[in-house]
């Protein structure tokens, strides 16, 4: 199975993120699948790290597969799962305070237009 090139020793890999728990890989239309050749591939693990931060996903690991099945890498970023976390706490934040504030903007606008 042929599946890209790595910058490293010209090697064909992918880099794909995998849930810790049920084994199944990130799709490429953002699902989850059970086949790594269905996977999405980054190409590179920084990517990958960054993209679980964004989407705050936690319980994955970045898995770099070759064409060798003895050159599989798994990779848990402990540090992506404190960013995720954070960004998580923030993100709810975020929504809390803009709930807090959305009645506060309709009364105001509906005052304004009151006589």
């Amino acid at each position: 199975m042929r599946i890209g090139t790595g910058p490293a020793y010209n090697e064909p890999v992918i880099v794909v993120v995998q849930q810790t728990k049920t084994r199944l890989f990130l799709g490429k239309a953002g699902g989850w699948v059970s086949d790594a050749v269905e996977a999405r591939d980054f190409r590179r693990a920084a990517d990958a790290v960054a993209y679980c931060t964004v989407e705050c996903l936690v319980d994955v690991r970045v898995v770099i597969i070759s064409d060798d099945p003895s050159q599989v890498v798994y990779f848990c970023p402990e540090s992506s799962r404190q960013e995720t976390l954070r960004a998580r706490k923030l993100r709810r934040k975020n929504r809390e305070l803009q709930k807090k504030q959305m009645p506060k903007t309709e009364v105001q606008a509906g005052g304004a237009n009151t006589p």
